[in-house]
């Protein structure tokens, strides 16, 4: 599956947002999120300690969630995202055949292997462009 080509899909005004997305088939799903992409910010604490996710992490969640309009998938899936400054693509394709023993969430074991490294490998995760991950 390749990128999204944002001239060759079909798109959708819902209020501010800007929706485009094409559906194909085998279940795969592409769809593009308008807006500069935000990574998630970090939770936070009350003075009297009770911990929550910052408003501008909850908000971009909510226009990720409101752009998508595609199936639900049930079995393993492969994602490809791709973050420009104006937007992001998302690809989602079935891997019905895919198993693995390891229960984690992959995007967990991600961040701490980036973490382990940061400072010994490079200075810096932000210098990271490009990740390739899979559960075996």
């Amino acid at each position: 599956m390749s990128a999204v080509n944002p001239s060759t899909t079909s798109c959708i005004r819902y209020g501010n947002l800007q929706r485009k997305h094409s559906k194909m088939p085998n279940q795969e799903y592409a769809f593009i999120v308008e807006g500069r992409p935000r990574p998630k910010g970090r939770p936070r604490m009350t003075r009297r300690g009770r911990v929550y996710t910052p408003k501008e992490t909850l908000e971009y969640e909510a226009t990720i969630a409101e752009a998508y309009d595609g199936p639900m998938f049930d079995s393993p899936i492969l994602m490809r995202i791709a973050y420009t400054p104006e937007y992001q693509t998302i690809e989602i394709e079935e891997m019905p055949d895919a198993t693995s023993k390891l229960r984690f969430d992959l995007d967990n074991a991600i961040k701490a292997t980036l973490d382990g490294l940061n400072g010994i490998a490079y200075p810096d995760d932000k210098l990271v462009y490009h990740i390739e991950a899979t559960k075996l």
